[in-house]
């Protein structure tokens, strides 16, 4: 197969620098014993006829384990034509399972095994457990928005294509080292990675018996027009815009407001649908000063409660900042992110590096979208050939995510119900999870760390939905400080 040479000779780097920052020794492959030797034959197996995902093994090489994780053998390589993708198994006591990890934000590196429990994407640890690990870069090396630009390969690779050569290179190779394929492969990723999954579940619903998809972003459009706007209200950065100090001052006053709703005094809102915030409570009565807002910061606050709209009012995209998620926004107004997106990736053609976002045409921008859109955006509610297969989906998404697109992921469970025919008939294969107090993927003053994959296991194997996920707030240290039990979602009250 024709790789480009320095597509290679990157992922070689990329094996070695992984290898040195977590800390990996690299000794004598003889000191493994045949489980080592035989990894290191998989550095001459031809992959380049693996169906839907032709490969080249760019490094391979056993890896020593360390306390609780086990000795590995760990694969790189690409998947044509740009996909690069890292494989790490045991060398012996696999489970039989294998788990791909997706890529956040616009992708362009490998989640490592390591990265995976730093990240406390899940917990307990997987690789002690015995799980095969595959993480993938969705088709490119760039951290920023320009890969995207003239680029209709990588857009796809991005789009859906990643995740799904990702498995079927990582079922290959755990086939070749171990004579026979994963009997689970699973799925799990937040963000862009939590709409990855989605995408595997609604393009490709027999790759995957069981998926994860944490905090989607699946509206693509709505979620770069609703950022660019934020980004607009929030970029005054003196004390006349909306501060750190503003953000905190909103956020008591809702906590004031809202916080007894559910029956007791947490800091956290059980469901924050139900706060009505009274802006009036927080607005200065004479001038400004340090406990209340002036009367441009309550219009700020408004506008991002509301999200975006036309000059005549009508809604461009839906908001996904609730009452509690007040801290969350101060960040936003020192982000390029959205105009960059607008710039490379959102249009057809791109108009590039010299073009400069325009706030009066949001609408416009919305309207322009819809090929990004076709690649992108993970909406399609027709779950039924991924439940005909037998496949399992838990989502999550928090309550406190201001920017990925909450709205649209309660109602894209809504539409998925209407297709599948009833709640019970969704239950039965598909379950969100709303965690109060959570931010995007994980922080916040409620729980955020979950066993996703263990719950997503036990409903795949044995049959166990998922009625309660118990999850727990970390200290700085990582540690438990305490914990909780969710429920999953019903649509019993409307979003509004």
């Amino acid at each position: 197969m024709n790789i480009k040479a320095s597509e290679m000779i990157g992922a070689a780097l990329l094996f070695l620098s992984t290898a040195i920052a977590h800390g990996e020794d690299q000794p004598n492959i003889a000191t493994f014993g045949p489980a080592g030797e035989q990894c290191a034959k998989l550095r001459s197996v031809d992959f380049s006829l693996t169906e839907d995902a032709p490969a080249e093994i760019t490094a391979v090489a056993p890896v020593k384990g360390s306390g609780a994780v086990p000795s590995t053998c760990v694969v790189e390589g690409v998947v044509w034509p740009n996909v690069r993708f890292r494989v790490e198994f045991p060398l012996a006591g696999w489970n039989g399972k294998m788990l791909v990890v997706g890529t956040g934000g616009q992708a362009g590196s490998i989640t490592t095994a390591a990265d995976y429990d730093k990240d406390k994407m899940n917990s307990p640890p997987l690789l002690p457990q015995g799980y095969a690990f595959v993480g993938h870069d969705s088709g490119h090396s760039d951290a920023g928005t320009k890969w995207g630009w003239h680029n209709p390969s990588a857009q796809i690779d991005y789009g859906f294509r990643g995740g799904h050569v990702a498995g079927l290179i990582g079922k290959a190779i755990l086939e070749a080292y171990y004579g026979r394929g994963p009997a689970r492969s699973y799925y799990h990723s937040c963000s862009n990675g939590g709409r990855e999954a989605l995408m595997m579940a609604q393009r490709y619903p027999w790759d995957y018996d069981g998926i994860v998809a944490g905090s989607p972003s699946l509206a693509y459009s709505s979620l770069f027009v609703r950022f660019y706007a934020a980004v607009e209200l929030m970029k005054d950065r003196s004390r006349s815009g909306f501060d750190a100090r503003a953000a905190s001052v909103l956020h008591k006053s809702v906590l004031a407001q809202c916080d007894a709703l559910d029956g007791k005094k947490d800091g956290v809102l059980e469901d924050p649908r139900r706060c009505k915030v009274d802006l009036n409570r927080v607005l200065c009565k004479q001038g400004a000063a340090d406990d209340c807002l002036t009367p441009h910061q309550v219009d700020i606050a408004r506008q991002i409660y509301e999200g975006p709209r036309r000059a005549d009012g009508s809604q461009i995209a839906p908001s996904s900042a609730m009452p509690g998620s007040e801290l969350t926004w101060e960040g936003w107004g020192t982000s390029t992110y959205p105009a960059e997106v607008f710039r490379y990736l959102a249009f057809d053609p791109a108009p590039g590096p010299g073009w400069t976002p325009d706030p009066s045409k949001l609408g416009d921008y919305a309207r322009r979208m819809g090929l990004m859109d076709s690649l992108f955006s993970a909406v399609n509610p027709d779950l039924r050939q991924f439940k005909s297969h037998g496949g399992r989906l838990l989502s999550y998404y928090g309550w406190n995510d201001a920017m990925g697109g909450l709205r649209e992921n309660v109602d894209y469970y809504k539409m998925a119900e209407r297709v599948m025919g009833g709640a019970e008939k969704t239950l039965d294969f598909y379950r969100l999870f709303m965690i109060p107090g959570m931010g995007h993927c994980g922080g916040g003053d409620g729980v955020s760390v979950f066993d996703y994959v263990g719950a997503l296991d036990r409903w795949v194997e044995q049959g166990k939905a998922p009625d309660i996920l118990t999850g727990y707030h970390p200290r700085s240290d990582g540690s438990p400080e305490f914990t909780r039990d969710i429920a999953y979602y019903r649509t019993r009250e409307p979003v509004r």
